[in-house]
């Protein structure tokens, strides 16, 4: 609407305009249409009209108006057809604001992995199936990198998903308190390899799928996770306090050169009661199926490795985890085990009474060098700080060559396998260990190649 007159005061003088009223009427509709972060009074301008007179109000809300818009000079009034008119009518015509959005079930998703599988899970029906919930975690191990915002994410859907079935919240729990409690001293969950990728997958579709076990102690889920972990980091098998380092060992080196097979070995003695690796038939008894493992020893560990104890005790029983003298593998087992698990070239050159010399050393480097698993039979001794200077009577204890073994300057370094830890140090601790304190601990290997 054209304006008859200017509307406000000089700014200068502060001497009225013409300040029709019916102007005045029009100016203050476009302030008040106009929000005060725009420069406009938002509806809050008011009162008496009166002509020929603009009021305090109107007249602030003016120069308010102006000092908001350079170069538009700061008048204190309206005039027909000028800058501050047109200014007006341009912010005043604009459609209003959309209402803020309302949060969203989902608002705190934040990565695209998730995000994704969840919209596709979500459509139709717009609840989450346990497959759409497994596909969920197949995408985030997708680029073999499950981050801290995508587990913060499946802590979320865990959260506020109102549609979760049991053994989904199940799961989903499991996988998110392990992956954060690993990630403490172990880092991120990574999957560096096609091969680790494909066994994952395996175990995914494992978790999908429903169905008894015959482990009636074991838990699905529980075992699925500890598998995942094993498979991105096999150094996290661990028999905790049971006799079961043979074992370990054999699975800690399979895990890392065939982690399908591994995976497929665990799936089938969980489901079918009975696995093989290659030629290595496991069949454990009902003693050990039954049995309820200690609550510090994860579930796929006892699982696998108590029944490959078991199995392979012709003349004694292994049923629980504090049986030491059943669970000692002796080097001809083990190298026998290698063999039958697919490994080729297996040598073994150890016993139980008799250390080693450094020629041994020696030996064990080369086939170390030349891409050889080295398991070597040891005394427990020198993987503790406090007893490593002491000897051993006997060898009771198998751990991985993860390095070649350092034997400069008159003492030994290197690192191993042992007890869940991939990169175990020798010497532990700060302390040095003397070549013949090693020596005294040392009773030779078992080799093959992958």
């Amino acid at each position: 609407m054209p304006l008859r007159g200017r509307v406000g005061r000089h700014v200068s003088t502060g001497a009225n305009c013409q300040n029709w009223k019916s102007d005045q009427e029009v100016v203050i509709a476009l302030l008040n249409r106009i929000p005060i972060a725009d420069g406009g009074t938002g509806g809050a301008l008011g009162g008496r009209i009166i002509g020929g007179f603009a009021s305090d109000a109107l007249y602030q809300a003016i120069l308010s108006f102006e000092k908001r818009y350079p170069p538009v000079r700061q008048t204190g009034f309206v005039e027909p057809n000028g800058p501050v008119l047109t200014q007006l009518e341009g912010l005043a015509s604009r459609p209003p604001p959309a209402p803020p959005k309302k949060p969203g079930q989902w608002d705190a998703i934040t990565t695209r992995s998730v995000s994704k599988s969840l919209n596709a899970g979500l459509e139709g029906d717009m609840t989450l199936s346990h497959s759409d919930v497994v596909n969920i975690i197949r995408s985030t191990l997708s680029d073999g990198v499950i981050t801290s915002d995508e587990i913060n994410d499946l802590a979320t859907i865990l959260a506020v998903a109102r549609s979760l079935q049991q053994r989904s919240k199940t799961m989903l729990a499991t996988l998110v308190n392990t992956i954060r409690k690993t990630a403490v001293g172990k880092g991120p969950y990574r999957l560096d390899t096609d091969r680790q990728l494909f066994a994952a997958g395996m175990v995914c579709d494992f978790l999908e799928r429903s169905g008894s076990s015959r482990f009636l102690s074991l838990d699905r889920y529980e075992v699925g996770v500890g598998l995942l972990m094993r498979i991105a980091n096999p150094g996290l098998i661990k028999q905790d306090q049971a006799s079961l380092c043979g074992p370990a060992a054999l699975l800690f080196s399979e895990a890392a050169d065939n982690p399908a097979a591994y995976a497929r070995f665990a799936i089938d003695l969980y489901e079918k009661g009975r696995a093989k690796l290659n030629r290595l038939e496991i069949a454990p008894d009902e003693d050990v199926r039954t049995y309820r493992p200690p609550p510090t020893m994860d579930h796929v560990d006892w699982m696998t490795m108590a029944s490959i104890r078991d199995s392979e005790n012709w003349f004694l029983d292994y049923d629980n985890a504090d049986k030491e003298f059943a669970g000692i593998t002796l080097p001809g087992e083990l190298a026998d085990w290698f063999r039958r698990a697919g490994y080729s070239k297996v040598e073994q050159d150890a016993n139980i009474v008799a250390s080693m010399g450094l020629s041994k050393i020696d030996d064990a480097n080369r086939l170390y060098a030349d891409g050889y698993r080295i398991c070597l039979f040891i005394g427990a001794n020198i993987l503790s700080e406090k007893d490593q200077s002491k000897s051993s009577t006997t060898a009771e204890h198998w751990a991985v060559q993860r390095s070649l073994i350092d034997r400069l300057n008159g003492t030994v370094k290197l690192k191993v396998f042992t007890w869940g830890d991939g990169e175990y140090q020798i010497p532990h601790g700060s302390k040095t260990l003397p070549v013949g304190d090693f020596l005294g601990n040392f009773y030779g290997y078992v080799a093959g190649k992958p």
